[in-house]
């Protein structure tokens, strides 16, 4: 039951699935409850939830490829004629997100671009 978003998520303030999901609802408070909501609904079919909510299952529920499904609108002026640039924007914001600055040779291996 969604009663125990507070719980589950964890009560000593924000946790860090909690400001994944923000980060990947880039502002928009829609997109963020509905992740959250994905998110719950993940949590509870599993076969044996753990506790609280971890962003290993964030992530799992939050494909890059429905980011860049929820974000075409933002990055189609970006890349009006490219669909496939706005799936490797949505992969390189995400790897920068997690694993902060990057020198762009080692982002190219990394993500497999230009490939």
């Amino acid at each position: 039951m969604r009663g125990g978003l507070i719980g589950i998520i964890g009560l000593q303030g924000v946790g860090k699935s909690t400001a994944l999901i923000a980060r990947m609802s880039w502002g928009i408070f829609r997109r963020f409850l509905r992740y959250i909501t994905l998110t719950l609904d993940m949590h509870e079919t599993q076969a044996e939830p753990r506790k609280l909510i971890d962003s290993e299952t964030v992530r799992k529920t939050i494909s890059t490829e429905r980011l860049a499904e929820d974000t075409d609108l933002e990055l189609a002026e970006l890349f009006p004629k490219h669909s496939d640039l706005r799936l490797q924007a949505v992969r390189l914001l995400m790897h920068l997100q997690e694993y902060g600055p990057t020198k762009q040779s080692e982002l190219g291996e990394e993500l497999d671009m230009g490939r």
